[in-house]
Parts: structure tokens; C-alpha cells; sequence
């Protein structure tokens, strides 16, 4: 985006503060003594008949009485600035305006207020809430675009149309007329619960099986610099930002806003998401469910990339940009008849390594090359757990007798009388 002094509404909106600034202060404080001459009209002064001195009495009386009408407006205008910026006590400071008012009426008759002071003084705080206003509209006319810390990007946005994508930085926007739609440079993600609506497919002997668990998404917002595939066209990060904006409800996702603005986008996408994840079930049997995530994760990201009236489809957003993590989960009385043959090779596994390890200690003690005889022997005596020191002990005195000859291998082994 252009630096501020190329951009023509920075210019159109130095003009204006100018002219602001200098002409609503007269305006207010003519609109002011228009309206306070306008109210002491309503009450005329009945002049016929009365003397020079009563008349310049009466009339010496009324200026007074249009001062402090212009008194207690100004004053009034000023409390309620004061409550307007603290958005308290309002009654309180009712009661010291009219407390005020009240005093100024009975100090009237000892005191002379000049009604040229009085106007001069209205234009000053006219011209005083002028200058603040301007100052308020310039600071936000000035909008940051994320940070160091949280990178950002956004579409400018000007009459509800977009106009341009921009990168992290401080721009000018003149509002009400333009305003930045900002969306984070990192990750953002949601994890779906599926609880039904999804079954696997029938496969021979397999029945289908309705299938629940959780899909994580996640979605990497595209660089408005980089060039994409989509569907086959080149497409800019910027031009994917701008059609996510005319599509996607109101909302700035970066700000005080942001959460409101992120659940709306992912409940947008929660059919889509489901029918992704249905669409990639109903394919596969049971078994192949519980194995293929690569494979699921895959059907899913094509399924709303590509699939016409998803709206991940309708933004343009490519593949690369979308990630699936998901875990499906079967019944539970199909996964123990799937894991039941997985559970006993596991077990037979083991026995045998187990077997193994006992062997080897035999060896170990000298029994050599782990007689088959003495394994049998001391592995029944280790009831399951292995040989202990004193079971391998015995079975090497065995072992010596059996190397000595004198009767059956196994007759002479006692292992509580060795």
C-alpha cells in the first residue's frame, strides 16, 4: 500500500480537518445564540406604557436572564461530556448542574454577566471538543496491521468494497468510508466431534459399522504475495483474501473481536468438514478406517478443496493450505474382534522372547549351549518369572552330574536337597 502523502484520501482528509477546525466553532457558537435568542423570544417584554427607566430596567434584565440561559447551557454541555467519557453518575451531576443553575439565578440581581464574554467562551469550548473530535478521528483513521510479535494481513475495505490485500504495517483509512479486514499470517485450527451420521463400508464379511471420533482442522491463511494452484488457475495470496472477504460473515479476525469472528468461520465450515469426513469413511471398511488415516486425511483435503458449494471451495483456498488430522474410532466390540488376533501374537511374541532370555542365563552359567533338558528344568522352576539365583545355581550343579553320566539327566537334579 502507498505511503500516506501519495494517498489521495490522506490529502482529502487533511482538507477536511482544516475546514473542521476552523468553521464548526463559528457554526456552533452562532447555532448557539440563534437557539438561546430563539427561546428568550418566546417570552417578549411587554414594553407599552412604562417609562424610559423601567424599560431600560426590564430590558438590562432580560440580557441577564439570556446570560444565564447561555450559562446553564454551556454547563450542561459540559457535564454531559464529563458522563459521556466516565459513564457515571449522571444523577449526581444533574443535581449539581441544577444546584448550579439555581445559584447563578439567585446571585443574578449582584453580579454582571457580560454576554460578549459568555459567547466568546462558547466558542472556545466549541473549539476545544473540535480539536479532541479531530484528534479521535485521526487516531483511528490510522490502523495497525498486526506486529512484530503477530504478523498480519488485510483486505481494504472501502464502501464495502474490497479494494486492495496489504501486509503487516500502518495504514491510513478514512473512516467511516474505509477500513481494514485483518486475518493472522499463522495456523488457526478446531477439533469437530463426530458422534454419528458416518458409517464404513460393507466389505464381504465385514458389515459397515458406524464410525465416530475427532477431526482436527487446520488452516494456514494464504500469503497475499505468493502465487497458488487453484484448480488448475494461478491465484495471489491477495486475491484469495479478497474472495474469502465477500464471502465470509462480518468480522475482524485480529482484535477484540477476533474469537466471536473465528467461531463464526468455524462453525461455517462444520458441514463441510462432516461430509468430508463421511465422504472419506463410506469407502473404506472398518478395518480400513481404523488403519488409513494418511489415506483419509488425503480424500478429506481433496473433498473440500474441490467439492463444488463447500466454501473452502468457493474462496479458492488451495490444498496446500488445509491439514487433517483425524481419529476415527469403530465400536467397541468391533475393535476387541479386531485386536484379538493382534493381542495373542503379541503374547506368543513374548513367550518366546522370554524363552530366549532364559536360555541365554542358562548359557551364561555355563550350561553349554543351553542343554534343551536344563532349559526345560529350570524354566519350570522359575514358575513363569525366569530362573532365580538359587534355581540356576541347582541346575549347574545338574548340569555337572549330567556331564558326569550316572543315570537319567533329570533323576539326579533335586532342587531342594542338592
Amino acid at each position: 500500500m502507498d505511503s500516506f502523502w501519495k494517498q489521495k484520501m490522506f490529502w482529502v482528509w487533511v482538507v477536511l480537518v482544516v475546514f473542521l477546525a476552523i468553521f464548526v466553532p463559528i457554526i456552533v457558537t452562532r447555532v448557539f445564540g440563534f437557539t438561546v435568542q430563539n427561546i428568550v423570544d418566546i417570552f417578549p417584554l411587554d414594553l407599552d406604557g412604562v417609562s424610559e427607566k423601567t424599560k431600560e430596567e426590564l430590558i438590562k434584565k432580560q440580557e441577564q436572564h439570556v446570560s444565564l440561559l447561555a450559562l446553564a447551557i454551556l454547563l450542561f454541555v459540559g457535564f454531559l461530556a464529563i458522563w459521556y467519557r466516565t459513564q457515571k453518575h449522571f444523577i449526581k451531576m444533574l443535581l449539581v448542574w441544577v444546584i448550579s443553575v439555581y445559584l447563578l439565578y439567585l446571585l443574578i440581581a449582584e453580579i454582571t454577566i457580560n454576554q460578549l464574554a459568555i459567547f466568546s467562551l462558547v466558542w472556545l469550548v466549541a473549539q476545544a471538543m473540535t480539536v479532541y473530535l479531530l484528534y479521535r478521528w485521526g487516531r483511528i483513521n490510522f490502523d495497525q496491521c498486526g506486529s512484530v510479535e503477530k504478523p498480519a494481513q488485510a483486505v481494504v475495505v472501502r464502501l464495502g468494497k474490497d479494494i486492495k490485500a496489504v501486509g503487516p504495517g500502518l495504514y491510513f483509512t478514512l473512516r467511516p468510508l474505509d477500513r481494514l479486514w485483518k486475518f493472522p499470517t499463522a495456523t488457526v485450527g478446531a477439533t469437530y466431534n463426530v458422534t454419528d451420521g458416518v458409517y464404513s463400508r460393507a466389505d464381504g464379511t465385514i458389515s459397515s459399522q458406524p464410525i465416530t471420533g475427532n477431526v482436527s482442522f487446520h488452516f494456514t491463511p494464504p500469503d497475499i504475495n505468493t502465487p497458488y494452484n487453484v484448480r488448475g488457475q494461478s491465484k495471489t495470496g491477495g486475491e484469495i483474501l479478497r474472495q474469502m472477504f465477500r464471502n465470509l460473515p462480518a468480522g475482524d479476525f485480529v482484535g477484540k473481536g477476533a474469537k466471536e469472528a473465528f467461531v463464526r468461520f468455524f462453525k461455517l465450515l462444520d458441514p463441510t468438514i462432516l461430509g468430508g469426513f463421511r465422504q472419506a469413511m463410506i469407502v473404506r471398511n472398518s478395518d480400513e478406517c481404523r488403519h488409513d488415516k494418511a489415506g483419509i486425511e488425503r480424500d478429506m483435503k481433496v473433498y473440500v478443496s474441490t467439492e463444488d458449494g463447500n466454501p473452502l471451495a468457493v474462496w479458492m483456498i488451495p490444498m496446500d493450505l488445509v491439514d487433517f488430522e483425524v481419529k476415527p474410532k469403530i465400536p467397541d466390540a468391533m475393535e476387541e474382534a479386531y485386536m484379538a488376533p493382534e493381542i495373542a501374537a503379541k503374547k506368543a511374541e513374548a513367550s518366546k522372547k522370554e524363552a530366549d532370555a532364559i536360555k541365554r542365563k542358562l548359557v551364561a552359567v555355563g550350561l553349554g549351549g543351553g542343554d534343551p533338558d536344563a532349559f526345560i528344568l529350570v524354566d519350570g522352576l522359575g514358575g513363569g518369572k525366569g530362573p532365580s539365583a538359587e534355581n540356576v545355581f541347582y541346575a549347574t550343579m545338574a548340569a555337572s552330574s549330567m556331564r558326569q553320566g550316572g543315570g537319567s539327566r533329570f533323576g539326579v537334579f533335586n532342587p531342594k536337597k542338592p
